[in-house]
């Protein structure tokens, strides 16, 4: 059986990791590539015709700079040690050659990878091509355990690892310098809701609510869009921090949500905005326990580098194993599901203009997903208004869940919300028309049947008893 079997090799077989495309292009050479105009990497001459199997690009079109080259071995055969050793040296070459510093070799599932010709005190493999020396090192962690990944097409964490590998891996350090923010932020939500839940004994959906809303507030923050408010005060997350366990919820309650709520107004049709479920009261004097949740916020670091990966399932992520969905009564079509539907509906070949719809939205997976199947990065224009090439549009019937999409589209358009800090007002207003609640309806959306689209991309509800008038 043929490695090509392996790779599912195909030109079109383009897979999007963050702000990168994995293409496995099996019998494809470096000069087909490059007479399509698929990669603009420099090739020597001697190395053309050489096939290799897959490759990590960036760039918003084609032509694509190669960010990385892997080799496939058979998994039956990447076992042997001389397989690898093998695959290690012939990728080497490959980067040698197309002027790459990082490659890779899998088994298809399992992935190692490799820093080439390091600017380092030391390097573990020396090789000779044509004359020339290349050296290489393994890619590993702080802790000097080497990286390997698992299933960088479907799995969140293996992706954003490998993002950050592309991003910040450079010829000087084959190590890989991992923050607090690499951690799944669910993980942190889970321990809020914790906090919340055993000080309050507020529902599962009041405990994310006030976790989303205490989210934005230090992830917008971090961005430097919460600085001061209209009257000079600081406000900062820093800053509340600051006003000590008896002053700190008294002072976001009067100071902090009115700004918020005034540059990410609510929307006229809906009432609904990236926040409105603080189920903390100063009444029940409840500063010290929202202190020890900006302590937690404060040791988890800045939430300013959360990946694509994360950010397009966060509030979704941390309902799952929890009691949250049971309570709710509510569930969430698992994310490579959403994916696949996606990927099946074409959405990224749909042309400008066109639309997409969920009707039943929930926290917004399915419009989510879609964008980043677009690329964020080249989905949006600003202008007089801040725009999309297609249009997106969710609904549903459950208010609280509008918001969660609501607040998950403004993680994910967080790139833009700090480029264009002067025209948040613009982005405010797109996510309120992408976003709409119809909990003022029996039917929900089903009551709003005068839009046309060109796509309907859901999942709906199942629905146990029939609805009365």
């Amino acid at each position: 059986m043929s490695e090509e079997l392996y790779q599912h090799a195909s030109l079109e077989n383009m897979v999007n990791i963050g702000e990168y495309k994995y293409l496995n292009i099996g019998r494809t050479s470096f000069a087909d590539l490059l007479n399509k105009n698929i990669i603009s990497n420099p090739v020597k001459s001697d190395y053309l015709s050489k096939e290799p199997d897959g490759l990590i690009l960036s760039g918003k079109s084609m032509p694509y700079r190669i960010e990385m080259i892997i080799e496939n071995k058979k998994p039956e055969e990447f076992k042997k040690e001389a397989v690898k050793a093998k695959a290690r040296e012939q990728v080497v070459e490959y980067c040698y050659a197309a002027d790459c510093r990082l490659c890779s070799i899998s088994d298809g599932n399992i992935f190692y990878f490799y820093l080439v010709n390091p600017v380092e005190d030391y390097f573990l493999y020396k090789y000779h091509f044509n004359g020339a020396t290349v050296t290489c090192n393994p890619i590993k962690y702080e802790n000097n355990t080497i990286v390997k990944l698992q299933n960088i097409k479907g799995d969140k964490e293996s992706q954003f690892l490998l993002t950050e590998i592309v991003k910040s891996i450079d010829v000087t350090s084959s190590v890989l310098k991992l923050g607090k923010v690499i951690a799944n932020p669910g993980e942190l939500a889970k321990k809020v809701w914790q906090s919340i839940w055993l000080a309050t004994g507020d529902d599962p959906k009041s405990c994310l609510m006030t976790f989303t809303e205490i989210f934005m507030y230090k992830y917008l923050s971090d961005l430097s869009i919460i600085q001061y408010s209209d009257e000079g005060i600081d406000i900062s997350f820093s800053a509340t921090l600051e006003k000590g366990k008896r002053n700190c919820l008294k002072f976001y309650t009067k100071n902090v949500r009115s700004y918020i709520k005034k540059i990410f107004p609510p929307s006229s049709e809906d009432e609904t905005t990236i926040i409105n479920g603080l189920s903390l009261k100063t009444d029940r004097n409840q500063d010290e326990l929202f202190h020890k949740i900006l302590m937690d916020f404060k040791e988890f670091g800045s939430l300013n580098g959360v990946s694509v990966e994360f950010k397009s399932s966060l509030f979704e992520e941390f309902l799952k194993g929890s009691n949250g969905i049971k309570l709710m009564a509510q569930f969430f079509t698992p994310r490579n599901i959403v994916r696949a539907m996606v990927d099946m509906a074409q959405v990224y070949a749909m042309t400008e203009g066109q639309s997409i719809c969920d009707p039943a939205c929930g926290v917004g997976g399915f419009i989510q997903e879609a964008i980043i199947r677009r690329n964020v990065r080249e989905e949006f224009s600003i202008g007089d208004t801040f725009s999309s090439s297609l249009r997106f549009f969710g609904e549903d019937m459950d208010q609280h869940a509008v918001i969660l999409a609501k607040a998950s589209l403004t993680v994910l358009l967080s790139d833009y919300i700090y480029e264009y800090r002067e025209d948040v007002d613009k982005i405010a207003e797109y996510i309120n028309r992408t976003f709409r609640s119809m909990h003022r309806s029996t039917i929900g959306s089903l009551s709003d049947i005068k839009n046309q689209f060109d796509l309907v991309l859901s999942n709906p509800p199942y629905v146990r008893k029939g609805l009365q008038a």
